[in-house]
């Protein structure tokens, strides 16, 4: 095969790759990640503060079950903001972009318990997230306002029997991606689940007393790099081999690990053996044999 054949071979799948992908995000995984973990009652069920917005372009329902009552849950939602309790996600990223100034709280801290209607909760450097419903251990409302945007946080806390919870977050906003513009907000789309899905991994596992520590997050965020170097590496590979097929193999691996990494978010001890297996079929895509073709 020849340089210039190669080449567009190569990028041909490469772009069909990137249409599939983009046709199965949009056909099967937002419409499923927009209602993680919440049963279609709970989805449909009306939460405080919807008509806050109206007609809005984005609504996404999550839910989660804590194995603890919602006593027990509730001061970690009200301690939540910049300086005080944190987010409770991904804390590296949190602080790398000006959003936290520490890492997450892992107790209960007295000073931020009290939480009223017209309170601001801050958010990093930016304007805070204005409170407007706040009924103790079952609402809470933040109604975020900008010049071209509308976004609502309304979380829902329910008491189940066995002195567990059902802690539901709907997210109701108008402009919330269209700043961003269309390609942007197509990439912010599936980053808003993920940290999303991490607040209420965090919260869940706060309340339940056992928060994951720093130094998973550093191999959890560290495995997303490897895996995404290890799929740059194999890209380039299929262009600069002549055998472009395994490597090429491996750079879709890779992009798929990465999806599944973000959106699964296992454990760390996970993390290690998966992103281990992918440079191991990379080094042997490399040192594999020649093929003419």
């Amino acid at each position: 095969m020849s340089a210039w054949r190669k080449i567009v071979t190569v990028t041909g799948w490469t772009l069909a790759g990137l249409v599939l992908a983009a046709a199965a995000y949009l056909l099967l995984l937002r419409p499923w990640h927009r209602t993680w973990g919440a049963s279609e009652s709970e989805a449909a069920r009306p939460m405080p503060a919807d008509g806050l917005v109206v007609d809005p372009d984005f609504e996404a329902t999550r839910a989660v079950t804590i194995e603890a009552p919602p006593a027990d849950v509730w001061p970690w939602l009200v301690q939540m903001g910049s300086g005080r309790g944190g987010f409770y996600g991904f804390d590296i990223i949190a602080r790398a972009r000006g959003i936290q100034d520490g890492p997450s709280a892992t107790r209960i801290l007295p000073g931020f318990q009290s939480l009223k209607p017209g309170d601001t909760v801050p958010f990093g450097n930016g304007p805070g997230w204005p409170v407007t419903v706040v009924e103790p251990r079952t609402s809470l409302v933040f109604d975020i306002r900008r010049a071209d945007l509308r976004l609502t946080w309304s979380w829902l806390l329910m008491p189940l029997p066995d002195g567990k919870s059902r802690l539901l977050l709907r997210l109701r906003g108008r402009g919330v991606f269209a700043s961003s513009g269309r390609a942007a907000g197509f990439l912010l789309d599936p980053g808003e689940y993920v940290a999303v899905r991490r607040m209420l991994a965090g919260i869940k596992a706060r309340a339940e007393g056992r928060p994951r520590t720093p130094a998973g997050e550093a191999v959890e965020i560290g495995g997303w790099l490897a895996a995404i170097l290890a799929g740059l590496i194999a890209w380039a590979a299929a262009y600069f081999r002549r055998a472009w097929r395994r490597p090429f193999t491996v750079a879709g691996a890779a992009f798929l690990l990465v999806f599944f990494l973000a959106f699964r978010q296992p454990a760390a001890a996970a993390v290690v053996p998966l992103v281990g297996l992918l440079w191991a079929g990379l080094v042997f895509s490399l040192r594999g044999p020649k093929s003419r073709t």
